[in-house]
């Protein structure tokens, strides 16, 4: 726990230093300390061992269909039994996509940042489900190139991003979604409706997963109720996003980062019977609600330092209580966190 509690401290300095001097290179050393906190890492992950196992050869370790890219890399990583090879480049991968990804949409600020660090599905689940989050931060950059209309170069990053997790195929839906839906607000009722159709389309959704045999394990072994509280969460995300754009003249880029983070809230909210292992593949659209609430904050004049206390506090609350839930798993999987150099 001390760890985490060092690397909390540290990171709370150099953003409130950054809201006080506006000084942009503690921004990045934050990033590079979050990078090197990810790379230098033992046993800090749920599935950790699963993945330095398979690289030490260990009987019994493996994974079946391992994408492309990291298939090489853990070949790389078995070839001369340097397990930690494939983690840091991992890390850098997934802080590097991410911080290109802020700066290509102008967001690379504190709001950003803290909850970039301190929320759910973002850097601490990257010590989890590791190649999913290194596909999330691959296609967060593609589907930021593609807003600013940059088609071409966004699906070359797309199939970089499937190269490393399948579940990134999920960029022809969000692909449509910006050309079509994402750039203009709405009325109240049609994210309501939207909202209300969501708890309808568990079947046919399913069943377009089970033909990409995407999650289809997860799927046909039935529900179970995990993922609840973070449901609560993005309720109260929504919610709070849409009760301050009427306090003020917010800007059109907010309503396509709205749109594209309600969009991961409807496809939650499909997959909620199904439980967290399902739901993660709207970890993808996660990032656009942390750039909805910098775009938020940067564009209203009342509120302003309330709304970004409320930030800092909620972040911070989701941050110690993933740790604090953590201790109830059976393997403890963040507190164990050691660097591995001193293991």
């Amino acid at each position: 726990m001390i760890y985490y509690s060092v690397f909390a401290a540290l990171s709370l300095f150099l953003l409130v230093f950054h809201e006080i001097h506006e000084r942009k290179w503690l921004l990045y050393i934050l990033l590079f300390l979050a990078f090197l906190f990810s790379a230098l890492r033992y046993d800090a992950g749920y599935d950790y061992f699963s993945y330095y196992n398979y690289m030490m050869s260990v009987e019994g370790a493996r994974f079946n269909d391992l994408e492309f890219f990291n298939k090489h890399l853990t070949d790389l990583a078995i070839k001369y039994e340097a397990p930690q090879f494939y983690f840091f480049v991992t890390s850098l991968l997934y802080v590097s996509f991410m911080t290109l990804g802020f700066n290509r949409l102008n967001r690379l600020d504190s709001i950003t940042l803290v909850m970039f660090v301190f929320f759910i599905g973002s850097y601490l689940t990257s010590f989890d489900i590791i190649r999913q989050m290194v596909a999330v931060s691959i296609l967060f950059y593609a589907t930021a190139r593609l807003v600013s209309k940059s088609y071409l170069s966004s699906i070359f990053f797309a199939a970089i991003a499937y190269g490393f997790h399948r579940s990134a195929v999920i960029f022809i839906i969000i692909f449509l979604f910006v050309i079509v839906l994402s750039n203009r607000k709405y009325r109240f009722v049609i994210y309501a409706a939207a909202f209300a159709a969501s708890f309808f389309m568990l079947d046919v959704v399913a069943a377009v997963l089970n033909y990409f045999d995407l999650y289809s394990s997860y799927i046909n072994r039935g529900g179970n109720d995990t993922g609840g509280k973070i449901y609560l969460m993005l309720c109260f995300m929504v919610l709070a996003l849409l009760f301050f754009s009427r306090k003020g003249e917010v800007t059109d880029r907010f309503w396509v980062y709205f749109n594209l983070f309600f969009l991961g809230f409807l496809i939650y909210t499909v997959f909620l019977p199904y439980g967290y292992f399902v739901t993660r593949i709207s970890y993808f659209l996660f990032p656009w609600g942390f750039v909805a609430f910098s775009e938020l904050i940067e564009s209203v004049d009342k509120n302003k330092w309330f709304l970004k206390v409320g930030v800092y506090a909620f972040s911070l609350l989701i941050f110690c209580l993933t740790l604090y839930m953590s201790s109830s798993l059976p393997r403890e999987p963040y507190l164990n966190y050691n660097f591995y150099f001193m293991r």
